[in-house]
């Protein structure tokens, strides 16, 4: 087994722990916004991804944090040169967000090189 992949079944083992943080020059902060206006204020809104700290791909694992104005979000640290591919849920793949046209949404992506907020808007989530 490659070390890069036991490395990823250790993080998703225990991903409350980083033992694999970088030095701290090289990390940076990433803030991702969601806005919505189509889910109650008391829902939960998750990111899922390609990464540990985005649940491997684990619908309902990292939820963002609702601030009461229709917008959640979540910060989190990333080596610099760290590629992202995410989605965001209400807990299932049954409940993924869809974009205008009622379409499921494209892996989002972002190579990580500086602090950064990104902002996503979702118009609707799939139905049970």
């Amino acid at each position: 087994m490659a070390s890069d992949e036991l490395n990823d079944k250790i993080r998703s083992a225990f991903p409350e722990t980083d033992i694999f943080t970088e030095p701290a020059l090289s990390q940076r902060e990433i803030t991702i916004e969601v806005q919505t206006d189509e889910i109650h204020d008391s829902s939960s809104m998750y990111i899922t991804g390609n990464h540990y700290k985005l649940g491997n791909w684990d619908p309902s694992q990292v939820e963002l944090l609702n601030n009461d104005q229709n917008i959640w979000s979540k910060t989190l640290s990333f080596s610099e040169d760290t590629y992202l591919e995410f989605k965001f849920t209400l807990g299932s793949w049954e409940r993924e967000a869809l974009d205008e046209n009622n379409e499921v949404f494209l892996n989002f992506n972002h190579t990580v090189n500086q602090d950064t907020i990104l902002r996503f808007e979702v118009q609707n989530w799939k139905s049970k």
